[in-house]
Parts: C-alpha cells; structure tokens; sequence
C-alpha cells in the first residue's frame, strides 16, 4: 500500500491497493491521520522515521510497525518514508513484514525480491506525489498506482521500450497500461497523455538519493 500525506500527516492521496491490503477503500483513509492506522505501540516507531527522514539528507526511512485492519486484525509490517517539499509532507509504503533470515537459495531470493519490491514502492510513491489532482487532470483518480508510475516516466521522455526494462514488464503489457490511461483520461496518444501532464510533472518533490 502506497499514499502521501500533507504537513499535518493526513493522508491526501493513497494507492488503489489499500482496500486489498488493509480493507479500507482509498476514499476512507483521505484526510485521516497516517499515524491512525498504527496501533498505540507503533507511533513512536512511524514518527522516528518520519524524523529521520527529514532530519537525514534526502533520505528513504523505514520502521517496523503494527497495523490494524478494518476488520480489526493486527498486521506486522514494514512502513517505508520517503520525504518531500515542503516538510513533513511526505510519501509512505507499508509493506507486510516477514522474516529476514535467509537460510536456502529460495530465502535469498525472495530477500532479493522484497528489496526489489522497496525500490519500486520509492518509485512509485514519487509517481503518487507528483501526480496531478482531479481538478487539474479529470480522471486521473481513477489511474492505478503502476498507471501513474508508467506515465511519469512517459512524461519524462521515456517510450514504451524503455519503460517496459526498467519496470520489468513485457511491452504488451505497458502498451495495455497505456490504453487503460487513455480511457480513463478520455485522451487518444502518448503524446495527449504528455500535454496533460508535463506541467504538473515538470515540478519534483525532493526525492530519495539513499536508504538506511
């Protein structure tokens, strides 16, 4: 689960993946405070990482923490932060825990795995936060975490081959990600999708330049 929050810790944006892994649909978690999804135990732990994050130059923060469900159930997990402009606005992924003791080949790659899946929730956290808001971009709501994450770099002056090495998807399915963001933006071209974005893109956040 991915998202962002303003400078008072509320939840502004947060990725189509929350209603699977938690329970809640995203609409239910805007405006709420991200420390209210960690149970009593774990906002000490939240609010260190938010501290190192900003106090670090530029840096991703992570923290073990608890989070309750919907429905009530306790899920250990991973929370990643990464900082933006102005502070404490700032971009977040929870990630459920798991064991880091690597004992067979099949551990260490699915060690190797869960770092993978940390860069890419850093890279699509940036996409989330620099996304435009509906009112700017009709539709854009709608657009999928891995869509917004396509289209950020397609505004960057990626092409789909490009997009499709560096996301480790096949073309086609950058291609049928791209028709779904015509769809849902009402557009027709790659280059539709640029002019309705570059303005918005053009402005960064401070992104993540190391980990700890």
């Amino acid at each position: 689960m991915i998202g962002t929050t303003d400078d008072r810790l509320l939840i502004d944006r947060v990725g189509t993946d929350a209603e699977p892994f938690l329970g809640y649909p995203p609409k239910e978690l805007l405006g709420r405070s991200i420390l209210s999804l960690v149970d009593d135990s774990s906002v000490a732990h939240m609010l260190g990482a938010l501290a190192h994050a900003f106090t670090a130059t530029r840096a991703v923060a992570t923290a073990a923490v608890a989070v309750r469900t919907k429905g009530g159930q306790m899920l250990r997990c991973e929370a990643v932060v990464v900082p933006l402009i102005p502070p404490p606005t700032s971009a977040f992924a929870l990630f459920p825990a798991e064991p880091d003791v690597a004992k067979t080949l099949t551990d260490v790659q699915r060690l190797l795995q869960r770092f993978s899946d940390r860069i890419a929730a850093i890279d699509l956290t940036t996409a989330l936060a620099t996304a435009p808001s509906g009112a700017e971009v009709p539709g854009v709501t709608r657009l999928t975490t891995r869509e917004l994450q396509i289209v950020r770099r397609l505004v960057g002056g990626d092409r789909v081959p490009a997009i499709a090495d560096a996301l480790f998807l096949s073309q086609n399915t950058v291609r049928n990600q791209l028709s779904s963001v015509y769809r849902k933006l009402g557009v027709r071209s790659q280059q539709e999708v640029i002019d309705l974005f570059r303005v918005t893109f053009s402005h960064e956040p401070m992104g993540p330049t190391s980990s700890k």
